[in-house]
């Protein structure tokens, strides 16, 4: 992939004209792989390669390329599948979406294996004793799930987003039956919120730190107790405002 230069044009910042755009590399390329064994077995293994990128619009800031290697386990049914992907798995420190992060997506990576496999019914039956206790089923208990884990749980996309991960936890929420839709989809707007204002794998926020040259656990060590602070009053407010709805 060819660099591609920023035009000067109204409403363009100062210094960007002929300037290569942020996070844009010259070469990037994947090699990936499988092969499967046994009846239902599948295993896979690959590469990624990022060539070096400048950090802001103005060029200033540079960062390394690298090689990242990724690998793969699964096992098929005809109803379901079951997947493992490993991400990093030498734990190479780079600056991407997700810097230092390996065992924070690795977490993400099982939870929403398992969430998403809970909406088979194979699996559902399996793990409804573990989920039961989990997830809530009065307001109460939503206001309370919500307000202690919905700001560490929506970030770096987790499982408490309604998007990928998130949309599979709402389902098997929403199929349980026991939350009105309006209290639902109130108490969980704030999490939404939080990850679409301080989640460090949104390019908007990406260039926040990197215009403001803090480090991504600086970042959140100073937003995020805010937005969790957020998270758990709107939660309070939901409950005394909607908790009584049926």
């Amino acid at each position: 992939m060819l660099p591609i230069p920023v035009h000067h044009d109204n409403g363009i910042a100062a210094g960007t004209q002929g300037m290569v755009p942020a996070n844009t590399p010259k070469h990037a390329a994947t090699v990936w792989t499988s092969y499967t064994f046994l009846p239902n077995w599948e295993v896979g293994a690959g590469a990624f390669y990022m060539s070096q990128r400048y950090a802001n619009n103005t060029n200033t800031v540079q960062t390394g390329g690298f090689v990242r290697w990724d690998a793969m386990l699964a096992y098929h049914q005809p109803k379901y599948d079951v997947r493992l992907n490993l991400f990093n798995l030498f734990n190479k420190t780079f600056s991407d979406a997700f810097p230092d992060i390996a065992t924070m997506a690795a977490l993400w990576t099982i939870c929403g294996m398992i969430i998403v496999a809970g909406q088979t019914p194979e699996v559902a039956g399996a793990l409804k004793p573990i989920f039961a206790p989990i997830l809530p089923h009065t307001p109460l208990q939503a206001a309370i799930f919500f307000g202690v884990l919905g700001g560490i749980g929506s970030i770096y996309r987790g499982p408490l987003v309604c998007i990928g991960t998130g949309a599979a936890l709402l389902a098997i929420i929403l199929a349980n039956k026991d939350i009105p839709i309006p209290y639902l989809y109130s108490i969980w707007l704030a999490p939404t919120v939080l990850q679409g204002s301080m989640d460090p794998t949104n390019s908007w926020t990406l260039w926040t730190i990197g215009h403001t040259k803090v480090s991504h656990g600086q970042f959140l060590k100073t937003a995020l107790p805010f937005g969790c602070l957020m998270v758990a009053v709107n939660s309070l407010i939901c409950y005394l405002m909607l908790g009584s709805l049926n």
